[in-house]
């Protein structure tokens, strides 16, 4: 058998693997319709959402689908569902601010590290190196060359 020919077939032979086994795994996660209709458990339209009418945008349609999923999983009442929502909201909106405040500082500290470095560098290297340095280590600079990296694919 020639190499090209063991090539293809151990290619095929990954994809068809490959594609059973992720097929195993998502009816294995989420049960077949069938199933689910033999078990009690059928998905219906809730009454929020046909309350508030079909949603346009995907990220309408995934909060409702995450709304929908919270409230069952807490089992919550019509009289619990506002207070409820407006507080999870209020903590997602509050954790995202802390985070970004956290990386503006971290962003802060690095820039201040390297700003010592180079100071304590510029005894040490020639206009030319110290060109290079900025080009190449300063944070501005690797966010930079990491972003067009990935662009490349590398």
């Amino acid at each position: 058998m020639k190499t090209k020919t063991k090539v293809v077939l151990s290619f095929v032979t990954l994809f068809v693997l490959g594609f059973a086994t992720g097929y195993m795994f998502s009816n294995a996660i989420t049960p077949s319709i069938n199933e689910s209709k033999e078990s009690g458990f059928e998905q219906t339209e809730s009454r929020d959402q046909r309350q508030r009418g079909s949603r346009d945008t995907p990220d309408e349609r995934q909060a409702d689908r995450w709304r929908d999923r919270f409230s069952n999983f807490f089992d919550l009442t019509e009289a619990q569902k506002d207070p409820f929502f407006e507080h999870f909201s209020e903590y997602r909106s509050n954790i995202r601010s802390s985070m970004r405040n956290m990386r503006e500082r971290e962003n802060e500290q690095v820039l201040q590290h390297y700003n010592d470095l180079r100071h304590d560098l510029e005894n040490v290297l020639n206009p030319g190196q110290l060109e290079k340095l900025e080009t190449h280590l300063h944070p501005d600079s690797v966010k930079n060359h990491h972003s067009r990296r990935q662009r490349r694919g590398r």
